[in-house]
C-alpha cells in the first residue's frame, strides 16, 4: 500500500510538472518574455522524475535521473537570485556545481561497475538531498527580501510554495543522512505530498499573475530616451515612497552627455557609459547600436531581468523611430507616447511597480 501511494505521488508530480511547464512555454510565449533558469528547471526535473519513476530498477539509468533533478533545484536558486542580482554568488555557484558534478562522477562510475549499486545510490540520494535543502534555503531567504521590500500577494504565494518545498527537501535530507530505516517510507511519502503540494501552488500562481516572474524588488524612479544630441525625446517618472528626491531629466542628460564626453575623450570613440552610482540611485544607460539614442534607468538597483528589459528596448526600438527623434526641432512630447509602447513592451513591471505603495 505504501509504495503504492509513493508511485501514485510520483505519477502526479510528473502530471503537474508537465502541466505547469506547457503553461509556462505557452504564457512565455505569448509575452515574449521568457525566464531561462525556471524554464530550465521545470524541464530537468520533467525529464529527471520521468526518468527516476519508469528506471527504479536499473540504477545505472536512474542515477542519472536523480542528477537532472538535483540540477533543477540549482536552477531555482539561480531564478530566485535573477530576481535581484544580474548575477549569483561565485561561492554559491563552485558549490552547487561541485555537488551536481559530484552526483554525474558518480553515476558515471556506477554505469561502468566502479562503484557497488548500495554505495552509489546512497552518495547520490544523500548529495542530490543536500543541493535541495541548500538551494531552497537560499531561495527562501531571498523570497523573504524581495517580499519585504515589494509586498505582493504573487511573490507571497511563491515564497509559501518554495517553504513547501523546502519541507520536501528537509524530509529527505532526514530520511538519506540519519537512516531511520523504518519510518523511511513515511518521510518519503510526506516528501513526495510537499514538492506535489508545492508545484499546484506554483502552477496556479503562473496561471494567474502571468508577469510575477518579472516583478522587481528595486522600485523604478524614471525611465528617460535621448536623442544623440542630448535632448529628450522620452521622460516617465513613477510615484513611489521609497524616492524622496526628485532628480530633473535634464539634469541626468547633463551630467551624462558631459561624463561621456569625457569618457569618450579618454578611451576612445567607441566607450560608452553603462552605470553611474550615485549614492542612494543607481543610474543605468544603453545606447543604440547606432549611438544616435540612449535610454536611461534611474532605480535602487538592478536585476537579470532588469538587464534584459534594458536589451529588450534598444532591440525593439526600430531605427527608423530613432532617426525620427534625431531630427531637428523634435520636442519632448513629439514622440511620447510612441517612445511609451516599446517602454511598455521591454518593462512590463512598471505598472505594478506604481501602486505598490
Amino acid at each position: 500500500m505504501a509504495i503504492q501511494i509513493y508511485v501514485f505521488l510520483r505519477m502526479s508530480l510528473n502530471g503537474v510538472l508537465f502541466i505547469l511547464f506547457i503553461i509556462f512555454l505557452y504564457k512565455a510565449i505569448r509575452r515574449k518574455q521568457f525566464a531561462p533558469f525556471l524554464t530550465g528547471s521545470f524541464s530537468l526535473a520533467l525529464i529527471g522524475n520521468t526518468i527516476i519513476l519508469f528506471t527504479d530498477q536499473i540504477i545505472k539509468i536512474n542515477l542519472y535521473g536523480h542528477f537532472l533533478v538535483a540540477v533543477s533545484f540549482s536552477l531555482i536558486y539561480l531564478h530566485c537570485v535573477a530576481l535581484i542580482n544580474s548575477r549569483p554568488n561565485m561561492f554559491i555557484q563552485i558549490f552547487f556545481i561541485s555537488l551536481n558534478s559530484a552526483i554525474l562522477l558518480i553515476s558515471m562510475l556506477k554505469s561502468f561497475d566502479l562503484l557497488s549499486e548500495n554505495i552509489a545510490s546512497q552518495l547520490v540520494m544523500q548529495i542530490s538531498s543536500t543541493i535541495k535543502m541548500v538551494a531552497l534555503v537560499f531561495s527562501v531567504i531571498i523570497e523573504v527580501k524581495i517580499y519585504s521590500n515589494t509586498k505582493l500577494v504573487t511573490v507571497k504565494i511563491e515564497l509559501i510554495s518554495i517553504v513547501i518545498l523546502l519541507i520536501y527537501a528537509i524530509n529527505l535530507f532526514i530520511r538519506d543522512f540519519l537512516f531511520f530505516s523504518e519510518y523511511a517510507m513515511i518521510f518519503t511519502q510526506i516528501s513526495w505530498f510537499s514538492v506535489l503540494l508545492g508545484s499546484i501552488l506554483l502552477i496556479c500562481n503562473y496561471i494567474t499573475h502571468a508577469n510575477y516572474i518579472y516583478y522587481l524588488p528595486f522600485p523604478i524612479h524614471s525611465i528617460i530616451v535621448y536623442n544623440e544630441g542630448g535632448m529628450l525625446t522620452y521622460a516617465q517618472k513613477f510615484n513611489n515612497s521609497k524616492f524622496t528626491d526628485q532628480l530633473p531629466d535634464a539634469l541626468i542628460s547633463g551630467i551624462y552627455s558631459a561624463i561621456s564626453s569625457l569618457v569618450r575623450d579618454t578611451l576612445g570613440v567607441g566607450a560608452q557609459l553603462q552605470h553611474i552610482n550615485a549614492d542612494k540611485y543607481q543610474i543605468y544607460f544603453k545606447e543604440t547600436s547606432n549611438l544616435k539614442a540612449t535610454l536611461a534607468v534611474i532605480a535602487l538597483g538592478k536585476s537579470f531581468f532588469f538587464q534584459k528589459s534594458l536589451n529588450k528596448f534598444i532591440d525593439s526600438i526600430p531605427n527608423s523611430l530613432i532617426n525620427e527623434i534625431n531630427q531637428p526641432g523634435v520636442a519632448l512630447s513629439d514622440f511620447q507616447q510612441e517612445i511609451e509602447e516599446y517602454v511598455k513592451q521591454s518593462f512590463p513591471y512598471i505598472q505594478i511597480l506604481n501602486d505598490l505603495d
